[in-house]
């Protein structure tokens, strides 16, 4: 059985599996014909099932009880070799393939124009940008976050929400995970860099 096979419940797998009463199908073994789902190959399954009761073994003791199938992974089929044929059919017209392949390119002197000006905010709009960032953040905090939420609420000024980036970046990483925490440090960053 190679790693990189698939599996699948067989006929009799999935019987077993109907069938509560079935003797060769223990607890342990009907809990791991449970995660078989998907297309996942032999080497998930058994890294999975490493977790569980049974152990990383008890996918080759299904496959050997017949209670799963092996899906051989496909043969990779190689594209023609085309390559070795272009450099002689462009020898054959006189082009060279570098001075063909650099024929497609376009060059410009002139650099890309300079992206626009980030609009400045007076406090009244950062403020109020910044309100809608900070609530929203405390918000997806739950329950946990109630006395993040009365903070947001009794800010008064940007100043006062930005005081909090830190304290409610951390809230968001414990509830959320860090990319959510990143992703609400760079919309901080974002807006402070709008202030005037």
């Amino acid at each position: 059985m190679d790693p990189l096979d698939r599996l699948r419940k067989s006929a009799k797998g999935k019987e077993a599996l109907a069938n509560k009463q079935s003797p060769s199908l223990t607890p342990a073994l009907r809990t791991v014909m449970l995660v078989i789902y998907g297309d996942k190959t032999v080497e998930e399954f058994e890294d999975i099932a490493a977790k569980l009761p049974a152990g990383r073994e008890a996918i080759s003791r299904l496959v050997a009880l017949g209670f799963l199938e092996i899906i051989p992974r496909p043969v990779p089929v190689e594209p023609p070799k085309k390559a070795a044929a272009e450099p002689a059919a462009a020898a054959a017209k006189g082009t060279s393939l570098l001075s063909r392949t650099l024929s497609g390119l376009t060059i410009t002197k002139e650099a890309p124009p300079p992206p626009p000006p980030v609009e400045k905010l007076d406090e009244t709009q950062l403020f109020a940008n910044a309100r809608v960032e900070f609530v929203a953040a405390a918000a997806a905090l739950g329950l946990r976050g109630f006395s993040m939420q009365a903070a947001v609420e009794k800010a008064a000024t940007s100043k006062e929400l930005f005081a909090l980036t830190n304290e409610l970046g951390l809230s968001l990483e414990a509830a959320k995970g860090a990319k959510e925490r990143e992703g609400f440090l760079r919309r901080v960053d974002a807006l402070r860099a709008r202030a005037r």
